[in-house]
């Protein structure tokens, strides 16, 4: 049967080369290897494998340097495009077998050809393997048609893999199995493509290659400080502004209806100043501004000095919405973070939010702190989601749905630590003899100790999305709201600051919990003040300002170049 070869025409756009590579760490081996060759063709692209003499078969591995790691014998494939067209592509490892005794995708290293990377640094991927538990992208790429004669209508590669020398004693005894899978067709968008959103912002600063990591975040941004930096998140490695950038502006939706700041709207006059209402002339104001001169007029006019300014319009129909860009995701999204109807220069007070409100209306459980949680076996919305949630239906569902992506927002409740108290609120070390008991969330811990933020998310139970494939599919709405840990790489800290692109003098919350004492009424959750600090509060304490995130499909259209001092914001092209 060495010579048989398998032959499938398939209508689907996705081809499986069905290569299955076992690495194990030190001792333990489980290996499955190819045998025979495989073609699979799907009417425009033929794939073909000829590994029959380089199988990857790696046993007893230890963690190995990237110098070592390219000595191995590779495994070779060739894909080939006998389409008169080109076609774009992707080469996917696809993570098999038992997920809790495999070794983490982040502590594999993968080498196609030259290139050497994290197996999670091109990001994930839909499975397309039977039984694959996850998938990462390694690799995007464009072959020509057959009949253009000037560029390559096929390539061959040459794949090595092995356990990162930086892997952790925690994947020791564990085994990494894999396949190989190539999708092709409609639906594969390199987001690093020339013409995509993705490239353009990383061309601004010298490309992928350019772009650093930043290793101290103990003391934020400065007015000086502008700059696109790297850090790894759950879909592949993230380019993320800090500072203060001048172009990450986009121009994004239109509202279709006048909106009454709810602040103003006590009375049918706005709030006014006990007893009858009805004595004060008071008027609905497109800006406070024009209600201020108002005041001012009737004060003139002998009116009581208390006059309150009424109904104020947060935005009228007609009003553009503006974002700021926070990241590129690692599967090449674009992220935004709301910043009000008119593009303002870094530093300056304005309105970036959509009205203010609690974290939760309940408390006295730590399951508050989520942005869902279980009541009697029903998943409840928070207030807040509700308020983000009715914003989004309301101004972007119908007309810019088409155009948001789901993605990742994580509302990380897995614990830092405990802190025992005794009842005079002293710490002390027997569990057994404490009064009351402090938990601490994971990002306390990130950002109050070590002030070492993250983009990944431990818990998928904490990974809120629309699709249960990359998280928890517990969102009604591709939105949600900015991690304490994303201001931190903005530029935020624990210390007063307004030099970076997020502070607006406004105080908005943020998606990550903080702590719940149970000598408390209610748990915290991080937020951002008006001066720029990271800081907490209780869910039912105060209402704070909502500040909504989308993210941008990675093939959106657009124009500009991200800059308001030339007017040219990044504008994405509504088809």
């Amino acid at each position: 049967m060495r010579n048989k070869k398998i032959v499938i025409t398939v209508t689907s756009i996705v081809a499986v080369l069905l290569v299955i590579i076992g690495v194990t760490y030190a001792y333990w081996l489980v290996t499955k290897t190819q045998t025979n060759q495989n073609v699979i063709s799907s009417g425009c692209l033929d794939i073909s494998l000829s590994g029959e003499k380089n199988d990857i078969e790696l046993t007893d591995q230890f963690p190995m340097s990237d110098e070592d790691g390219m000595k191995l014998t590779p495994y070779e494939f060739t894909v080939t495009n006998n389409c008169n067209t080109s076609v774009d592509y992707q080469v996917n490892l696809e993570s098999v077998g038992d997920s809790t005794s495999a070794i983490k995708a982040s502590a594999i290293k993968v080498a196609l050809n030259d290139e050497i990377k994290l197996l999670t640094a091109g990001g994930n991927t839909e499975p397309t393997v039977s039984g694959a538990y996850e998938s990462n992208m390694i690799l995007y790429g464009t072959l020509a048609g057959s009949s253009e004669e000037t560029e390559e209508d096929e390539v061959t590669y040459e794949l090595r893999i092995w356990i990162d020398a930086n892997a952790p004693i925690s994947e020791q005894n564990k085994t990494f199995q894999s396949k190989i899978s190539v999708t092709i067709g409609q639906g594969i968008i390199n987001p690093y493509k020339e013409g995509t959103l993705a490239y353009d912002i990383l061309s601004n600063y010298g490309g992928i290659s350019a772009i650093t990591e930043v290793t101290d975040f103990s003391s934020g941004t400065t007015a000086s400080d502008a700059g696109l930096y790297k850090a790894q998140d759950d879909l592949g490695v993230s380019y993320y502004f800090r500072g203060a950038p001048t172009n990450n502006y986009v121009k994004f939706g239109t509202y279709s209806v006048d909106i009454m700041n709810p602040n103003y709207l006590d009375t049918p006059y706005g709030i006014c100043p006990s007893g009858d209402c009805s004595i004060y002339i008071v008027d609905v104001f497109e800006t406070m501004a024009q209600c201020e001169e108002t005041r001012n007029i009737n004060l003139s006019n002998g009116m009581p000095s208390d006059y309150v300014c009424g109904k104020i319009l947060d935005e009228k129909a007609g009003d553009p919405m503006y974002w700021r860009i926070v990241r590129i995701n690692g599967d090449g999204t674009i992220r935004l973070v709301y910043d009000g109807t008119s593009p303002v220069t870094n530093r300056t007070a304005h309105t970036a939010t959509i009205g203010a409100t609690a974290y939760n209306t309940n408390a006295n459980d730590p399951k508050y702190v989520g942005y869902t949680y279980d009541v009697n076996g029903v998943e409840t919305a928070s207030t807040i989601k509700g308020v983000v949630d009715d914003w989004y239906e309301e101004h972007l569902k119908d007309t810019y749905e088409k155009y948001i992506a789901d993605s990742i927002f994580c509302n990380d409740r897995e614990i830092y630590k405990y802190q025992y108290l005794n009842e005079d609120w002293t710490v002390i070390t027997d569990p057994n003899q404490a009064t009351y008991i402090n938990e601490y969330y994971s990002p306390y811990g990130r950002l109050a100790d070590n002030k070492a933020p993250e983009l990944t998310c431990t818990n998928k139970s904490d990974r809120y999305t629309t699709n249960d494939k990359l998280g928890n599919g517990l969102l009604s709405n591709p939105v949600g709201l900015l991690t304490a840990d994303e201001v931190f790489f903005a530029g935020g800290t624990n210390l007063a600051n307004n030099t970076y692109y997020l502070y607006s003098n406004e105080n908005y919350w943020t998606f990550s919990p903080e702590s719940f004492n149970d000598g408390y009424p209610q748990p915290f959750v991080w937020f951002v003040s008006g001066d720029g600090i990271v800081t907490n509060t209780g869910v039912t304490s105060v209402e704070i300002n909502a500040r909504p995130v989308i993210n941008l499909k990675a093939d959106v259209k657009f124009t500009g170049d991200g800059r308001i001092d030339t007017n040219t914001p990044y504008e994405i092209v509504m088809n």
